[in-house]
C-alpha cells in the first residue's frame, strides 16, 4: 500500500508516494533525488571522458526513471510505470567537467 513521505525537509506540502511502510531515512527526498541524478550524470560523463576522441559519440541521450524507496533514497526503475520521476539527460559535443551537486538551498524550498 502506498504511503506519502515529505519531499522537502521543512514542508509537508510536497509529498512523494512510496510503496511499503519502512521508517526510512531522516534526509529529505529532495536532497537524495539531486544526489542520485548528480551521481548518474557523473558516472556517464567519466565514461565519455575516458573514450578516445574518435570513439566519442557526437550526441548521447539517456532516459531513465527514478523510484523513491520507502527506506530513503532512490533506485533506477525497471520501467516508467513504477517511477516517481522520469529523467532525461543529453550530452552533445565535447565532454565537460560536471559541477558538484549543490545542496538544496532555502530559496528552493517551498514556503508555507
Amino acid at each position: 500500500m502506498p504511503h506519502l513521505k515529505s519531499f522537502f525537509e521543512t514542508s509537508s506540502v510536497v509529498n512523494i508516494e512510496v510503496e511499503g511502510d519502512e521508517a526510512g531515512s531522516s534526509n529529505p527526498y529532495s536532497r537524495e533525488f539531486l544526489t542520485a541524478i548528480g551521481r548518474i550524470a557523473e558516472a556517464v560523463s567519466k565514461q565519455l571522458d575516458g573514450l578516445k576522441d574518435d570513439g566519442q559519440p557526437d550526441r548521447l541521450e539517456l532516459t531513465y526513471g527514478l523510484k523513491a524507496l520507502p527506506g530513503g533514497g532512490f533506485s533506477i526503475s525497471l520501467g516508467s510505470d513504477g517511477a516517481n520521476f522520469g529523467v532525461k539527460m543529453e550530452w552533445s559535443g565535447a565532454p565537460t567537467q560536471l559541477p558538484e551537486v549543490p545542496e538544496l538551498s532555502d530559496d528552493l524550498r517551498p514556503s508555507i
